[in-house]
């Protein structure tokens, strides 16, 4: 694949504790560099960026992350918070914990209410739910995905990258398979290698979220790709 159609779909991904002014800088010249889909930080990090800046990437930021158990309220008024602030897109961690307990309805309330809320307050916004499937068996991702699929974000995110594992090719497959075509698929936890990003793509993913987005397009240009 060529290389700047591998850079277009990664989400440029820096969620860890260390992260710095002069970092989350470094990362704005990294996303404009290798032209990378878009740049996901904190959201206290837009602070450091001004308009300017801001307006050379696309910034996407985490809501509810990483466990997503948190009161329905304070989960929209973060994912809100966050869009007023001047975010384009907004990865949202939604509660796992209820489709483990076997409460479908409840998740499937909370996720009507956020992509309700959101969608009819920022059309324009990209809206994705993360669902952490590396903890999920498969009679679980399967009532997961059909409540993704009754309600329509823009996409489903397989992981946090905080799960007991990363996202493998048979979890793309697996997912793809059951997820609607009118809804993208974002992969993330664990993805480091170009070969791994390619299998990945290969399985469906639409784009992938990694903090190894510039290694993989080195590998990538090394390759000759």
């Amino acid at each position: 694949m060529n290389c700047n159609r591998v850079a277009n779909k990664i989400d440029h991904t820096y969620l860890k504790l260390d992260i710095t002014r002069d970092v989350v800088l470094k990362l704005v010249d990294e996303t404009i560099k290798y032209g990378f889909r878009c740049l996901v930080i904190p959201q206290y990090a837009i602070r450091w960026l001004d308009m300017e800046v801001r307006n050379k990437v696309r910034l996407c930021t985490v809501v509810a992350f990483p466990h997503g158990m948190v009161d329905l309220s304070l989960k929209i008024n973060e994912a809100k918070h966050a869009l007023e602030m001047g975010f384009d897109e907004i990865d949202i961690v939604s509660n796992v914990s209820l489709v483990k307990s076997g409460e479908i309805k409840d998740y499937e309330d909370e996720i009507v209410q956020i992509v309700d809320v959101i969608k009819s307050n920022y059309p324009d916004k990209i809206l994705k739910i993360i669902g952490e499937i590396t903890v999920l068996n498969t009679e679980e991702l399967e009532l997961m995905i059909n409540v993704i699929n009754s309600v329509k974000p823009d996409y489903f995110k397989t992981s946090t990258g905080y799960g007991p594992r990363g996202t493998n090719v048979d979890d793309v497959i697996q997912v793809r398979e059951l997820l609607d075509n009118s809804i993208k698929l974002k992969a993330s936890g664990g993805i480091r290698s170009y070969a791994q990003a390619l299998e990945i793509f290969s399985a469906g993913a639409d784009i992938i979220g990694t903090s190894s987005a510039v290694k993989i397009v080195k590998e990538c240009l090394s390759m000759g790709g």
